[in-house]
């Protein structure tokens, strides 16, 4: 074991968290309460994604990412930096999901459900934060674009070292890429985080560290 070279292992975790109580369920309330009970400590550091999204309808889709996505030095020169910043842009499969999109122009109400739930996960990972929670990704998507989301998200993780986390709405569509599988642990009450088994990424074997921020998971070793 002391052999193998350890390397840093960002995640992309299922968030399987089902509402098990009479009163309304909140999903990032959830999600964030899951993170402090890993030990992430202070202001968390993330971006957030749903269909009940909080984009502002009354922007268009480039006005949003000015205000909430890009970051706060390109803020100044609006537009212009705005079309610098995406042309940085390193993975291929975002750039695709923004082509999609088709016009940055469009206001948000004008959008179709297909749009809105693209603009929100553009937003979101154009963010740069640490942690991005994505709620029930694959909802008015079609079949193509949830294979190039799906693309996209694995380059943030392997070239960014982004951890992404998904409430699905069917789990089944993400088992597939996805290398964790969150949910309740009814002995403790907590949260219980276990490897995917059918994950094409392998088994990996895990040592859990402990930092002063959050807990990190290191990749000892993966099995083809």
């Amino acid at each position: 074991m002391n052999n193998v070279k350890k390397l840093t292992f960002s995640k992309i975790c299922i968030f399987d968290i089902q509402n098990t109580k009479k009163q309304q369920f909140n999903p990032l309330k959830e999600f964030l309460y899951y993170l402090k009970f890993s030990g992430v400590k202070g202001v968390i550091d993330f971006a957030y994604s749903s269909h009940e999204d909080s984009l502002h309808k009354n922007l268009t889709v480039k006005q949003n990412l000015i205000l909430d996505a890009i970051p706060v030095s390109l803020i100044k020169d609006g537009e212009n930096n705005l079309t610098e910043f995406i042309n940085t842009l390193t993975n291929p499969f975002l750039i695709e999901i923004i082509g999609q999109l088709g016009s940055l122009n469009k206001y948000v109400h004008e959008l179709t459900a297909g749009e809105l739930k693209m603009a929100s996960i553009i937003k979101a990972i154009l963010s740069q934060r640490e942690y991005i929670f994505l709620v029930e990704p694959e909802t008015n998507l079609q079949f193509n674009h949830i294979q190039i989301l799906k693309d996209c998200i694995e380059f943030e993780v392997k070239n960014k070292g982004k951890s992404i986390f998904i409430k699905p709405a069917n789990k089944d569509i993400w088992l597939d890429i996805s290398t964790h599988i969150i949910s309740r642990c009814e002995k403790t009450h907590g949260y219980q985080n276990i490897q995917n088994p059918l994950s094409k990424h392998g088994e990996v074997e895990i040592e859990k560290e402990q930092t002063n921020k959050n807990f990190n998971f290191k990749l000892i070793k993966k099995v083809a």
